[in-house]
């Protein structure tokens, strides 16, 4: 072999050797330009890619040189199937490692029903979105605002016993607490007050509770009537006139017609009022008279006119009547007496039992309350007696019987 034919051989094998160096390297760097594969870091092995590898042969040195020289177009990666690099040339390279899914798996995903809930994937998801959007506008188809609830409707413990219902029947709101063979109980509680309202356009019932009192009213035809404990002191059952503008026009201010209550520094009592306010019946116990029971009736002044009651012991009974807040005549049990009255509050005149004995006695007094004349039985005398008694010649003068001129003086 010459010099002239050696040359060009070992040309050929230089350059054979240079395209077995960079081939693969071109082809390396034309797959794996994507940035989720830097050319920097080796690829891991992969078995399934070995076996590809190995069961392709190499090519002839020959044709490397010609497909190079030819700029054919870049060879087949030994490492991806005839089938993956059509699916390469079509779609844009996101992973050149990651091998496609088949279609058949593709469609069983696309037809899967049941959420994965390890792995869901987006169409799962779609999926389960659409169901919870339906869900949603059933719900709120059902239950209108969504701040609104339909009746009827129950609330049950874990043991399902109902602990409130509201329901309408025949046209009636109706809620009820607890359920039959169970104790119910309502409550409102507030920081400085709280209260229940059932009202309509005229008429209307509250419960309300704070720190000056609480009670119970009722309201309706232009009277309230009211239990409970109030601000002003009053404690029991009070029932006003409600007052309001007038069929004239003018305003009424609100007054009181009756109560049974306790007021500041008085025990309990029943009374009446008259149109302008003034008490005018009071029943109640009398601390005067050992706390015994008394009733009193007052004009249109607010003047004691009469009186019911027992006297300063408690035990026996008395009835008086009276003008302008003074005594005009009294009735006592003990002594049993019917007593007359002068505008000074003293006796007059008296008809009572004799003391000592079984029979009456008339006694008739001075304005200063000193007897003058008394007449009644006498028992040292087993009849009738009457004397008089004369301040200014300081005399009794008595009358007998069975004497001439109905006895003789002394």
């Amino acid at each position: 072999m010459n010099e002239n034919t050696v040359f060009p051989h070992l040309s050929v094998v230089v350059m054979a050797i240079s395209l077995l160096v960079f081939a693969p390297v071109a082809l390396s760097t034309d797959i794996g330009s994507s940035p989720a594969a830097p050319s920097s870091i080796p690829a891991p092995p992969n078995p399934e890619k070995e076996d590809v590898l190995k069961s392709v042969p190499s090519a002839p040195d020959e044709l490397k040189v010609k497909e190079v020289t030819d700029n054919a177009p870049a060879p087949i990666d030994p490492i991806i199937s005839p089938g993956q690099q059509g699916a390469l040339k079509t779609s844009p390279i996101t992973n050149s490692l990651a091998p496609p899914v088949p279609p058949d798996k593709e469609a069983a995903l696309a037809s899967v029903t049941e959420p994965n809930a390890v792995h869901p994937n987006v169409a799962q998801l779609e999926k389960r979105i659409a169901v919870l959007e339906d869900e949603v506008q059933a719900l709120l188809a059902k239950q209108g605002k969504p701040s609104q609830v339909k009746a009827p409707f129950e609330v049950v413990d874990d043991k399902g016993i109902a602990l409130m219902s509201v329901a309408v029947t025949n046209g009636i709101t109706q809620l009820t607490l607890g359920d039959l063979g169970t104790m119910a109980r309502f409550k409102i509680q507030g920081i400085s007050a709280s209260m229940i309202v059932t009202a309509n356009e005229q008429n209307y019932v509250t419960l309300d509770s704070s720190k000056d009192g609480s009670r119970a009213m009722t309201r309706g035809a232009g009277i309230t009537t009211s239990i409970g404990r109030f601000a002003d002191g009053v404690n029991g059952i009070v029932i006003t006139d409600t007052g309001g503008v007038t069929a004239n026009g003018s305003n009424q201010a609100e007054k009181s017609l009756a109560e049974i209550a306790t007021l500041p520094g008085k025990k309990v009592a029943l009374r009446l009022y008259d149109e302008t306010g003034n008490a005018v019946v009071m029943a109640g116990t009398n601390p005067a008279a050992a706390g015994a029971g008394t009733v009193k009736v007052a004009n249109t002044k607010g003047e004691p006119v009469a009186f019911l009651g027992t006297s300063e012991n408690g035990v026996d009974g008395a009835l008086g009547v009276a003008k302008a807040g003074k005594n005009v005549a009294a009735m006592l049990a003990e002594p049993a007496t019917v007593a007359l009255y002068n505008q000074a509050g003293l006796p007059i005149a008296t008809f009572s039992k004799n003391e000592g004995t079984e029979g009456g006695n008339v006694t008739t007094r001075d304005p200063s309350g000193d007897g003058v004349f008394s007449a009644g039985y006498s028992e040292g005398e087993n009849g009738g007696q009457a004397c008089v008694y004369r301040a200014k010649k300081q005399n009794v003068f008595c009358l007998g019987i069975g004497v001439p001129g109905m006895g003789t003086g002394r």
